[in-house]
């Protein structure tokens, strides 16, 4: 039996997201009709979960039903800078030399850094080393757009900055910031699509720039082997660039909980999949994900 999720996406956006985004939403909720509701959490599958989760192509947003978004859409669209992967290289050389050319969680070495001796072990030593990625905290592709997607992404950044008002008051955080050290971590390659997929998640502790790693279903069990007893990272910097943005981490440990406490995650997974593989997704993005996400 297929049931409505509008509540309980609802409720749990309500739950995790920081107070100022508790504020807009509860504002919106009452503003809202029952059909307009369920057209509010599609607003918020579809604007938040879907593009910060699969990560790529994004499907048409749902328009928030609510009074004066199509002109907060527009605006925010004329305001758009795309960005290109040409800062890529750098972003990873910036964050290897932020975080002393060592994963974040695991502490283990760059093989990369250690063969071209930008980092030397002790002699004799028997270190472990590994691959690592400069790893994003809100994904590539929401800055990465072609023109006649600007209108799309533009709603995409309407409802983050509605559900997380600091992005935009605090940190004046935009497209064209996505390729910034505070949205980067070096990670080993192993932590990366957990990280991306959000099963994996660092969540704020009452001491600066320290961290509580957080897995959730569907993060690989045998990654508790390199991460600290602890559960626990403290994050500092080792150059000049920017530390990860704790508003940043803030926003990604949401939307991971929020997809735990829905069953989006996996629901969202399945549908792309099952959609890709049956080739029923129009290539347009006009089909209406929305809808489909809500009842399962």
């Amino acid at each position: 039996m297929h049931t409505d999720k509008t509540v309980i996406v609802l409720r749990s956006f309500m739950k995790c997201i920081p107070r100022d985004g508790q504020h807009n939403l509860s504002q919106e909720i009452l503003a809202c009709s029952n059909d307009e509701l369920r057209e509010l959490a599609s607003n918020l599958i579809t604007g938040v979960l879907i593009p910060l989760k699969a990560a790529g192509p994004t499907p048409a947003v749902t328009p928030s039903p609510c009074f004066g978004a199509e002109g907060n859409v527009e605006e925010i669209a004329s305001e758009l800078e795309p960005i290109t992967r040409n800062e890529q290289r750098w972003l990873k050389a910036s964050c290897l030399e932020r975080d002393n050319y060592r994963c974040v969680l695991s502490g283990i070495y760059d093989q990369n850094a250690v063969s071209k001796g930008q980092i030397v072990l002790p002699a004799g030593s028997d270190m472990d080393t590994g691959f690592t990625q400069a790893v994003h905290i809100l994904p590539f592709a929401i800055g990465n757009f072609g023109e006649s997607e600007r209108r799309n992404i533009a709603a995409v950044w309407d409802a983050l900055y509605r559900c997380f008002p600091s992005l935009r008051s605090r940190l004046n955080f935009e497209s064209s910031r996505i390729n910034d050290t505070c949205n980067a971590l070096t990670m080993l390659d192993a932590f990366h699509q957990a990280f991306g997929s959000f099963t994996l998640a660092l969540e704020s502790t009452s001491t600066e720039n320290t961290y509580k790693i957080v897995r959730y279903p569907g993060c690989p069990s045998w990654y508790g082997r390199l991460l600290p007893e602890n559960k626990r990272i403290t994050l500092q910097s080792y150059s000049a660039h920017k530390l990860p943005s704790p508003i940043l981490l803030e926003t990604h440990a949401a939307v991971a909980k929020v997809l735990h406490l829905t069953g989006m995650g996996e629901h969202i997974d399945r549908v792309f999949r099952e959609r890709e593989d049956l080739r029923c997704l129009a290539a347009d993005g006009s089909t209406d994900v929305g809808r489909l996400m809500l009842v399962y």
